[in-house]
Formats: C-alpha cells, sequence, structure tokens
C-alpha cells in the first residue's frame, strides 16, 4: 500500500507539472492574445488618426481648388515619412500633423515602435490612385502604417518571446456631394426687404404654394420667435403652404410655422429637424473657390460690339438667326462724329444666336449649324430680351456686368425679358418634356450677374482676374451698378426657357464638353450672382482671409449687420450696396421653365419663385433665402451631378 502512494505521489507531480505547461498555453492565449488585440486597436486609431490629420491638413492649406494639389508645394508632403521624435513643433508640412496625431495616440517610431506616412498628390492632369485602393481616383492620399512588437508573456514558456501587430489607413482628399437641392444660407440677422419675409426667415411661402425640396432642405436660420429674431422663424408663410422633402435639416433652435404643412418622403424621418450645430453645410457650399473669372485676351480686334441705341435687332428668318459673336456689347450713340458708350440697355429682339462659330463675315447662320467648343459675351448697361424675342445660346460665360441706376426707387434691372420670349440652348429636353444631362460635348452655359467692377479668381493661376472694360466703357464704368436678374414675365404659356449649367460629367469626358479649366470649380452653376451684390460681406482677399467667405473679422467692422454688437458668423459685417433692393433674383415658375444645373446666389440675397403653375427642374438651389409667390408648385428634381466640395474620407 505504501508503495503504490509513493508511486500515485509521483504521477501527480509529473500531471500537475504537465498542466502547469498547458496552463500556461491558455493565459498565454489569453493574455498576450489579449494585449495584442488591444495593441492592435490602438495601433489602428493611430493610424486613422494620422491619415486624417494629415490629409484634413492638406485639404487646409491647399484649398477646395484642385490645381493646388502639387508635390511642389513646400508645406503638402508627397514622400515617405518616418515619424522619429522630436516631431516639430509647429508642423512643417502636413506629413507632420499626422506624425503630431499618431504620437497622441501612443505612437512613434521609436523603440519597438514604428510609425510611417507615405503620399502622392495628383500631377495637375490626371488624378492619383493610392496602392492600398487601386483606381480611386483622388486629388491627394496619404497612406499611414503603424507597428509595434510585442514582448510575449506566458507565451514565451512556450518559445515565442515576441509577437508583432500592424495597423494601415488610407485618407484621400477627394470630391463630395453638397446634401440638400435647397441649400438656404441666411442667418438670424439677415433682414429682407418689405412684401419679401422678415429678418431671419430662410423659407416663406405664401398662397397655396408647394415647395418640393427633391434630396433635402437646409435652413441655416435659428430663428424661433424670438425678440432678437424679430417674432419670426426659420420657415414662415402664410396660406396654405405645403413643404415637401425627404428631410429639412435646421440650425440649433431655428423651428418652423406650425401652420406650413411640412411633410417627409422617408417613412418615419421627422418632418423638420432642428438642434444641429454649426456644421459646414450650414455654410455657403462655394466658399473658398472666389468667383468666377472673367475672360482674359477677349479685347482683341473685332471683339468691341457699340450698339447704335442699345438695339440689336435679330433676323425675321428662324432657321438662319443673327449671329452675335464673342465679345463686348454696349448701347452707343453718335457724339461729334464718333461712338461715344452711353450705358443704355441692350435690347434685343427677333431671332439671334450667341455664338463663336467663324461665319467668315456673314451676319446670320443656320440654326443647324454645330456649335463652336466655347464662347465669351459681356453685356454693358443690362438686357432685355422684348417680346417675341427668340435666342440660342452657345457653350459660353455670359457676364451681364452693370446697369444704370436711373430711379431711385425702383431696383433696376441687369436681366430680364418680356411675354413671348424664347431662351434655349442646344441641348433638348427628353420625351417626357424634361431637362436632360447635357448632351455629349455640349459644355452649357455659365451667366454671371454683377456690374462693370467684376474681379474674379482663377484657381490655375492663383490670381485675381479683373473684368477687361472697353475703352469707349471705361468712361461710364463708374454708373454700371448691380441690377436685379428678373426672369419672369406673367402668367403666360408663350414664354419657355430650356438651358443648362456647366457641364459636370462625372466621366469628365471630352474635358465635360470642354469647359474652360479655370470655369471647373464652379460646375454645375447655370446663374451666378456676385458676392458683392448682397447686404452681407464677402471677404475677397486671399492673403487676409482664404476662405472667401463672408466677413466678419473685427478688423473690418465694428458692428454686424444687427448694428448693435460685435461680428460673428452670425452676425458678419454689412455690405452696403448701390440699392438696398438689388441682391435679388426673380424666377418665373411656370410649367415652360426648364433649368439644368445648380442656382447661386451669396449669403444675404434672396430669390423669389412668382407663378401660379408648377415647375419641375433638376435644379439646386444656393441662396440667402427663399420666397414662393403667387402660389406655384415648385419640384427640384435631383440633378444626376450636383455641386461638390472637396473632403477628406477614409477611404482604406
Amino acid at each position: 500500500m505504501r508503495r503504490l502512494e509513493r508511486r500515485s505521489g509521483g504521477q501527480v507531480l509529473v500531471m500537475t507539472t504537465l498542466s502547469l505547461f498547458v496552463l500556461c498555453g491558455m493565459l498565454g492565449l489569453a493574455v498576450d492574445l489579449g494585449i495584442g488585440y488591444f495593441t492592435k486597436k490602438s495601433a489602428q486609431a493611430a493610424a486613422d488618426a494620422a491619415a486624417l490629420a494629415a490629409a484634413h491638413q492638406a485639404l487646409a492649406q491647399e484649398g477646395d481648388t484642385a490645381s493646388k494639389y502639387s508635390c511642389g508645394a513646400t508645406d503638402l508632403g508627397c514622400s515617405t515619412r518616418s515619424c522619429v521624435p522630436p516631431i516639430p513643433g509647429p508642423p512643417t508640412d502636413n506629413l507632420n500633423y499626422g506624425c503630431l496625431y499618431a504620437q497622441a495616440n501612443g505612437f512613434v517610431t521609436q523603440g519597438r515602435q514604428t510609425v510611417t506616412l507615405e503620399a502622392a498628390a495628383w500631377n495637375g492632369t490626371t488624378k492619383t490612385s493610392p496602392p492600398t485602393v487601386p483606381g480611386l481616383s483622388v486629388y491627394y492620399w496619404v497612406t499611414a502604417r503603424v507597428s509595434q512588437r510585442i514582448p510575449q508573456l506566458f507565451s514565451a514558456i512556450l518559445g515565442n518571446t515576441e509577437g508583432g501587430v500592424g495597423a494601415r489607413a488610407t485618407a484621400a482628399v477627394t470630391d463630395g456631394d453638397v446634401f440638400g437641392s435647397l441649400i438656404l444660407l441666411n442667418r438670424e440677422h439677415e433682414t429682407l426687404p418689405s412684401g419679401i419675409g422678415d429678418t431671419g426667415a430662410d423659407l416663406i411661402g405664401g398662397g397655396s404654394s408647394v415647395v418640393n425640396g427633391g434630396e433635402g432642405i437646409v435652413l441655416s436660420s435659428a430663428a424661433n420667435g424670438s425678440p432678437y429674431a424679430g417674432e419670426s422663424q426659420s420657415g414662415s408663410g402664410g396660406g396654405t403652404v405645403t413643404v415637401i422633402a425627404p428631410g429639412t435639416f435646421i440650425r440649433t433652435t431655428g423651428e418652423v410655422n406650425p401652420t406650413i404643412d411640412w411633410r417627409s418622403t422617408v417613412p418615419g424621418m421627422p418632418a423638420w429637424q432642428n438642434g444641429f450645430r454649426d456644421r459646414s453645410y450650414f455654410r455657403d457650399p462655394l466658399r473658398g473657390r472666389g468667383q468666377p473669372p472673367p475672360p482674359t485676351g477677349l479685347l482683341d480686334s473685332g471683339t468691341d460690339f457699340p450698339i447704335l441705341n442699345g438695339n440689336i435687332v435679330g433676323s425675321s428668318d428662324p432657321n438662319n438667326p443673327r449671329v452675335l459673336p464673342s465679345g463686348y456689347y454696349y448701347a452707343a450713340e453718335m457724339r461729334d462724329g464718333s461712338l461715344a458708350a452711353t450705358g443704355g440697355k441692350l435690347t434685343i429682339s427677333g431671332y439671334v444666336r450667341f455664338s463663336a462659330v467663324d461665319t467668315g463675315g456673314i451676319p446670320t447662320i443656320p440654326s443647324t449649324t454645330p456649335p463652336a467648343a466655347w464662347g465669351d459675351w459681356v453685356m454693358f448697361g443690362g438686357v432685355n430680351f422684348q417680346t417675341n424675342a427668340n435666342a440660342k445660346f452657345d457653350p459660353g460665360r455670359y457676364i451681364m456686368a452693370g446697369v444704370k441706376h436711373v430711379q431711385q426707387n425702383k431696383a433696376p434691372e441687369v436681366f430680364s425679358f418680356a411675354n413671348q420670349v424664347i431662351l434655349e440652348d442646344h441641348t433638348p429636353l427628353s420625351a417626357l418634356g424634361v431637362s436632360q444631362p447635357n448632351k455629349p460635348g455640349d459644355a452649357g452655359e455659365l451667366f454671371i450677374f454683377t456690374d462693370a467692377n467684376y474681379v474674379g479668381w482663377n484657381p490655375l493661376t492663383e490670381s485675381y482676374v479683373p473684368l477687361e472694360i472697353p475703352q469707349r466703357v471705361r468712361a461710364i464704368k463708374s454708373e454700371l451698378g448691380f441690377g436685379v436678374a428678373n426672369m419672369q414675365a406673367g402668367a403666360n404659356s408663350t414664354t419657355y426657357i430650356n438651358l443648362h449649367a456647366l457641364n459636370n460629367d462625372p466621366a469628365d469626358t471630352v474635358g465635360s464638353g470642354n469647359v474652360p479649366l479655370e470655369l471647373r470649380a464652379f460646375r454645375p452653376v447655370i446663374f451666378w450672382q456676385d458676392q458683392g451684390n448682397s447686404r452681407v460681406l464677402y471677404t475677397g482677399d486671399p492673403e487676409a482671409d482664404p476662405t472667401f467667405d463672408v466677413d466678419y473679422r473685427a478688423s473690418t467692422c465694428e458692428t454686424g449687420i444687427d448694428g448693435l454688437t460685435s461680428p460673428n458668423i452670425n452676425n458678419p459685417c454689412p455690405q452696403t450696396t448701390p440699392h438696398p433692393e438689388t441682391p435679388e433674383m426673380r424666377l418665373q415658375a411656370t410649367p415652360n421653365t426648364h433649368l439644368f444645373g445648380a442656382v447661386y446666389q451669396p449669403r444675404g440675397a434672396w430669390l423669389v419663385l412668382q407663378g401660379s403653375g408648377g415647375m419641375a427642374s433638376p435644379l439646386q438651389v444656393v441662396s440667402g433665402s427663399l420666397a414662393v409667390q403667387g402660389g406655384p408648385t415648385v419640384t427640384l428634381m435631383a440633378l444626376d451631378r450636383g455641386l461638390e466640395r472637396r473632403m477628406v474620407a477614409l477611404v482604406e
């Protein structure tokens, strides 16, 4: 019996010893793998943060125009960088920002850790693709790789003395869609003219109007009936107003009038929601780009067109309209035996075609002649299309450069038309009578409503481009100020509009219909209102403020638009314009109004949709405020590709 006890005791010792190995293995599996998992998650967080930080800083440095994303820039890192401490502070380029964020998350290239950043930018012609996501075309990408060797604890008993974890993340600067078919920028302190709306009102409905917001509505005003907002609300109206959208998003405390029938097209989605923090979608989606540049080099011989008494008389033959070549047009009269600019309005009648096609001096052109690639037209003194005028627009840039202010009690019109007018381009409507995308090769049109002092920004040369002024016009330049763009002609079925914006072909085939490179940042805009024609001041100095956004710097104004308190983003500096009514654009909301593209007005301006019928167009509207009058039904249909903003996203 004793011998058996001794023999069994030895077996227990052996079994216990063997079980310790198994136990250590299990502990190693649990503890070492747990440590590895935790380190892996931490490394991934560091990689994500580093890649995003470097890409965000690149976007902040280089701006919202693709021409700047070049590896030649001293502050844009495009090589492979190891994050070896000490990391420069302040950072010398955007990759160092990424290294600092990796360090803040506990990882640098030191000891058992390795952190590297790799980046590349487009070459100015072809976008670049990150190796980690082949086939994805972006302006700039950063890949962060983080690794760490981990000493093993219990697993070391089994011979595994060291393990390792790694993480990788790629962030890219790319284009993203701007949310919303209706984006209204005015805030609680912005005022509107009498008869349009109350202070702080963004969407104002009247009568039995219906507004269908297509892909969504954004209201930037926080007005909710409180005294500082003049007892108004972000969405207001009388009568039986109906607003329909997938979602309506209102900044902070903004509210809508409860009498408005507000509906959501998404089951379970609230009709409207407020309480959203002041994020980028409540700001001008085209900020940072400046204004579209005017043409340069157009003042060559043969492009200066003084029009006697301002009357442009077209052809009486619809098959052979009068050609209006690219150039500068202005009303003139004979003075002392020579022509002098008067600043009077240009009136257009009959059949005309704005075309850059070389006709060899022949004054008319067959209506079937294909358009030239691109043209530029600058009209001084205002333009009015008279009754029965029929205008065909070839692809081009159309600048309405100011109008005389002849009546103090009435806002002048820089662009207008009468009844029974047809304005169209070369892309027909679909078989269903709905605007469709530009046909292949059609670059579309960009109409700019401004004054004679217009200055644009060329993103390619990163420089201001002032509007060139013909010699005769220089004497009256100071008389040509802002005016209302009035595109309404009453309730009639004989007025017809079919126009298409700058081509925003997603494949960018044939250069998006040969849209000039300097204008591609403004696709797919069709109507652009000068940011100076606003009740709110926009900055136009990229050296002092590169945002090209509303100006609320204390160095610019002592009080904001309320005239009482210091300026801030909700209460920016006021803009003094020659006439307080000119920041307005009017558009007839009828079934014969067909527009394809985006309408842009700056914050501090307003759009009036007037009519009694229905209007349905693939249209994205950016404005300060929108007033719908007369009881029309307005449907903003989705664009195939709308406005875009440069953004940063994790792509891998």
